[in-house]
């Protein structure tokens, strides 16, 4: 368990761990280290090396402070203290305890000095040091040379076995048999690079410049990759300001300062970046393509698409000739942050250069199928028409064959109908029907809403569909949404006409859209006869219930005070598998304690755990919507403002 190196000199690593030390101690032990090999260059080297590594290990338990104190006393005893095997296995105190010699003391073999920085005993030491040897066996202790395991570390590079790498990192650290130089650092890096474990590139490199081992820049460019993968910009950037500190081979270069300028702009630290790069011109250093290719990624993280916009233009007038995927990456951050005229005038940019490319390459690049459904998809909230239609007829043209998905579709009726363009919306709805689709009502609230705000819009759209279906076969999804801006509008009366006369206006039948539509009027109309005609017709048309008819039905029963057929309806829609919406457990759980009907309270808890809602149904000031013009009784409308009484206490006592 003991390595040697140096004539007289000794040294036990098993029970010190690599940890931490004493860095500047190191090279003042040179003329000591020198005096005890006698002088010999390769001895001096050496034993100077394994004495800088066993004042760099400390144990966990002590820090830097005694650790100097500690060793520089065993030091300053000079070679006569470190001449007689120290670090050799020795006998307990027991075994030398009655051996006498000629001056009445016990005989000197180490055994003091040993226990000055080690206080286990020599059982303890054996034992740990024959555990140590049967767990190296089969990892690095099978290398006689720093060279050997240099270029077994390469090879597993070489064939991705960067986590091998990794494990050996450790052992090494473990057994201390095998030192490292500044190539083993390197490879380790690299492999830790591969993986972006950006601590444990920190520790290694810690560790290595505490050793003294002279790293090459190349070796801290491994460090600060992790560290950029990580996006620990902060530690990448300390670390460069070691490199500059160190100077020599270790002074950094462009790559050192993109990986660092990598690390903010994931971040989105922008401006940290370009300070950066206007450090690098400062030092006779030229960004690369790189460079501003990752400042293009930190501008879209950072939301600041027209500080990328600029970088562009500024590359553009340095002639730098920027990769198509660059601007696509600037488009999606422009339209993501609202800014649609920059990414329009950016596409036009992306077709120059795909030109250019063509030209000269002869390959032909295009913009990718979901970075347009992502510029439709943010341009909708906004209602910019005008760019959605740019965007859509991009998209036709570029893909002349494809079947553009619902969502896309959708984004475009909702964009179109945002800036007022009704008629567009329409378009957009039947064309969407014509390839294969059926839009549902829900996802046509924003043109349902726009068309409710204005008589003139709803009556344009109404007469529109009467006018193509002269021509072709209108789809009921446009009907639908006409029929639900009446009533939404006011004009139920309208509405109820379009229904009765759907067959013959268009040679459609109603279908469950329809009666969701119908049903929505019927909760701010005080017709009973009409809601009572709607749900007959529902029942007879043999139409699928879906979940929003279940909300409805479930609002109209229990406005009328029908808790139990309320009840029956979502009983039957669970025996036939469907979803019942939460909110239509919660409306009939309230009415049913309003009326002290707990057995239904008990059944809409079964069907909450059944459907894995929140097992408590009553929400907090949670009203029954009432029809216009019916009235609450005097017991139950004093009943259930007590009990919004009582809840509005309890909100401000807790």
């Amino acid at each position: 368990g003991a390595v040697g190196w140096g004539e007289g000199i000794t040294t036990r690593f098993r029970e010190v761990r690599w940890q931490g030390g004493v860095g500047s101690g190191c090279r003042a032990t040179q003329s000591m280290v020198t005096e005890a090999t006698g002088g010999r260059e390769g001895a001096t080297s050496k034993a100077s090396s394994e004495l800088s590594y066993e004042m760099a290990r400390t144990t966990l338990d002590e820090d830097s402070e005694q650790s100097r104190k500690r060793y520089g006393d065993k030091l300053q005893s000079g070679p006569e203290g470190m001449s007689h095997g120290q670090g050799e296995d020795d006998d307990d105190d027991d075994d030398n305890h009655g051996d006498d010699n000629d001056d009445g003391e016990r005989e000197h073999d180490g055994h003091g000095d040993q226990e000055a920085w080690n206080p286990r005993t020599r059982r303890d030491r054996e034992r740990s040091a024959q555990r140590s040897d049967a767990r190296m066996a089969k990892g690095i202790g099978r290398f006689g040379t720093v060279v050997e395991f240099n270029n077994h570390l390469t090879e597993l590079i070489s064939n991705a076995q960067s986590y091998e790498v990794i494990g050996l990192y450790h052992d090494m650290v473990r057994d201390r048999n095998l030192l490292p130089n500044g190539t083993t650092i390197s490879l380790f890096l690299t492999a830790i690079a591969h993986k972006g474990l950006g601590d444990l590139a920190l520790r290694v490199l810690r560790e290595a410049e505490k050793l003294g081992l002279d790293l090459s820049v190349n070796t801290y460019n491994w460090a600060l990759k992790a560290l950029s993968r990580t996006s620990q910009a902060k530690e990448a950037e300390e670390v460069l300001r070691r490199m500059w500190s160190f100077g020599g081979f270790a002074a950094p270069n462009t790559t050192s300062y993109n990986y660092v300028i990598s690390a903010f702009c994931n971040k989105g630290f922008v401006d940290k970046a370009f300070e950066l790069v206007d450090e690098m011109k400062d030092k006779a250093m030229f960004p690369t393509l790189y460079t501003y290719e990752k400042i293009l990624h930190g501008c879209v993280i950072g939301r600041q698409p027209i500080k990328a916009y600029d970088t562009i233009r500024r590359l553009e007038s340095q002639r730098f000739e920027l990769p198509p995927a660059s601007y696509i990456n600037v488009v999606v951050g422009c339209v993501y942050n609202g800014e649609f005229e920059v990414a329009l005038e950016l596409l036009e940019k992306f077709d120059l250069r795909v030109k250019e490319i063509t030209e000269l390459q002869g390959i032909s690049h295009k913009v990718e199928v979901g970075v347009y459904y992502q510029c439709l998809k943010f341009m909708a909230p906004y209602g910019r028409a005008d760019a959605a239609n740019v965007i859509w007829a991009r998209l036709g043209r570029d893909y002349p064959n494809l079947r553009p998905a619902r969502i896309a579709y959708y984004a475009l009726v909702e964009a179109r109908a945002g800036g007022g363009d009704v008629l567009g919306a329409l378009r957009a709805v039947e064309e969407m029907s014509q390839t294969g689709y059926h839009p549902r009502l829900k996802c046509l609230r924003r043109l349902v809403e726009v068309m409710s705000r204005s008589v003139a819009h709803v009556e344009e759209a109404y007469e529109y569909l009467i006018k193509e279906h002269a021509t072709r076969a209108v789809s009921l999804a446009s009907v639908n949404a006409v029929i639900a801006a009446f009533w939404k509008g006011g004009n139920m009366e309208k509405a109820i006409n379009i229904y009765d006369n759907i067959g013959a206006l268009f040679g459609l039948e109603p279908d469950a859209d329809t009666f969701i539509a119908l049903l929505g009027g019927c909760l701010v109309s005080s017709d009973k006869a009409l809601v009572t005609r709607i749900v007959r017709d529902m029942d007879e048309s043999h139409v699928t219930i879906d979940s929003e008819s279940i909300r409805l039905l479930t609002l109209l029963y229990l406005r009328e005070d029908m808790i139990h057929e309320a009840n029956t309806l979502v009983e039957g829609a669970v025996r036939e598998g469907k979803k019942v919406p939460v909110e239509a457990l919660q409306y009939i759980t309230r009415k049913a304690r309003l009326q002290d009907e707990m057995e239904i309270v008990n059944r809409m808890k079964e069907y909450a755990s059944h459907f894995d809602y929140p097992s408590e149904l009553v929400v907090p000031g949670l009203l029954i919507p009432r029809g216009r013009g019916v009235h609450r009784s005097s017991s139950d409308r004093n009943r259930l403002e007590g009990d919004v009484e009582d809840q509005n206490f309890d909100h401000q006592d807790r």
